[in-house]
């Protein structure tokens, strides 16, 4: 397990095991105490460069629901997202889409855009 596999998880286990969240036991899990959005039936999840799709993850274990779409252009994301997420279109380049015609979602999560300092990336580093 990598270090940020690690971390990940470590920060997914803390916050499920946060005292103001209570869980029901379903297919998913919802949030409860006083969250508006978690007691809807059926959650959205609109999703940011998601990379491998492990916020989303942490986002559908705490609230449930689903990923409703996703935006990620790099071809090797698209393939685990293929897997992680099939029934979820990949809208992929957020700076090419016509947002008003994206449907609404109740929560959108991001993921960092890192290829400047990913292992992955070319690794130069963030430039202000």
């Amino acid at each position: 397990m990598s270090i940020s596999s690690a971390t990940e998880a470590s920060s997914v286990e803390r916050l499920l095991n946060q005292e103001s969240y209570m869980y029901q036991s379903s297919q998913t899990h919802r949030a409860v105490a006083g969250n508006p959005v978690a007691k809807r039936s059926q959650v959205t999840i609109g999703s940011l460069c998601t990379g491998y799709g492990g916020l989303d993850m942490a986002v559908q274990t705490v609230f449930g629901g689903r990923v409703a779409w996703c935006a990620d252009n790099d071809r090797h994301v698209s393939t685990i997202l293929r897997q992680r997420f099939p029934r979820t279109p990949n809208l992929g380049d957020l700076s090419a889409l016509d947002w008003s015609r994206v449907r609404p979602v109740d929560i959108v999560c991001a993921g960092f855009p890192c290829q400047d300092i990913s292992y992955a990336g070319r690794g130069a580093g963030i430039k202000h």
